[in-house]
């Protein structure tokens, strides 16, 4: 938990040092915003601790292999580089919730809500009788969902196909929040020097 406050903490002060005299910064720098980029997904760290869990609130056998949709997002994960797969107990700070609502519509078909979601806990602080306290908050950062209906033999193919192709949508909101921050930072007024030492300091050269 220290070493997550740590590094958002290092994140903003960068920003703000980098940017204080310009009006580049975003009024939403606590929400870990700037450029109108979420700075959660572009600065996601390839080491970062990612958990996947499921929630399974499918009934009448519409879903019968949930935690072949667990392995498939975790595999994807692993090939796009994020490979520190951790527990749901290991404080990963950054939890992958893939889920399914649904039941048997009758016929031997099915009705499934499916969605994927990317979910942050990060620190905010606040003042209460003239003391500091810190919370983690939980921030949803990507979401991405489906209808799916019919017959129930090949429901559960469908949404593990669904849940692997909705992780691959999160990787690309990724790449794409990362890409966004780099042409913003490079398209600024602002020294070549700061501009370098802000993509070095972010891995974004």
């Amino acid at each position: 938990m220290r070493a997550f406050l740590r590094f958002k903490n290092s994140l903003s002060l960068a920003f703000v040092a980098f940017f204080a005299t310009t009006s580049l910064v975003s009024s939403e720098i606590a929400d870990f915003t700037a450029f109108d980029v979420n700075l959660t997904l572009a600065l996601l760290r390839k080491d970062q601790k990612i958990e996947v869990v499921v929630r399974d609130q499918v009934t009448d056998g519409c879903w019968t292999k949930s935690n072949a949709a667990k392995t498939a997002v975790e595999k994807n994960l692993i090939i796009a580089g994020y490979e520190n797969i951790v527990p749901a107990d290991d404080n990963a700070f950054f939890t992958i919730e893939v889920s399914a609502l649904g039941y048997d519509t009758g016929g031997n078909n099915c009705a499934v809500y499916v969605s994927l979601r990317a979910i942050s806990g990060e620190a905010d602080r606040y003042y209460m009788n003239d003391h500091e306290v810190m919370a983690i908050n939980l921030r949803e950062q990507f979401s991405s969902s489906t209808l799916l209906t019919g017959p129930k033999s090949d429901m559960t193919s469908r949404i593990n196909d669904t849940l692997y192709e909705k992780s691959d949508e999160l990787i690309v909101a990724i790449n794409a929040a990362r890409n966004s921050l780099r042409k913003k930072i490079s398209d600024t007024t602002i020294s070549e020097q700061k501009k370098n030492g802000l993509l070095s300091a972010f891995s974004l050269d």
